[in-house]
């Protein structure tokens, strides 16, 4: 047979399947800062270690603990106004 048809086990021409390939995912990072309820700052990266670095820098100048435990603990026993977050949203 020409032009790279096939026949299937019912006798019809068919053209070869191609394998399904999986949807991709995508994971997007997003830092937030909100300052006494407001949103002061939101940035997205498509690169965890670019928002991690972008986090730390965020909660350093901020005095805020980087680390999340630490972090946790630290708005659980004090009454600030600056909440940092780091969210992460996968995109399929």
């Amino acid at each position: 047979m020409g032009c790279n048809k096939m026949r299937n086990d019912a006798g019809m021409n068919a053209l070869p399947s191609k394998p399904k390939a999986e949807p991709s995912k995508m994971n997007i990072y997003v830092i937030t800062h909100v300052y006494k309820g407001i949103l002061q700052d939101v940035k997205a990266f498509t690169k965890e270690e670019e928002a991690n670095k972008y986090e730390k820098a965020l909660c350093l100048t901020n005095g805020i603990p980087y680390d999340a435990t630490e972090r946790e603990k630290y708005y659980e026993e004090n009454e600030v106004d600056d909440d940092i977050s780091k969210w992460t949203v996968e995109l399929q």
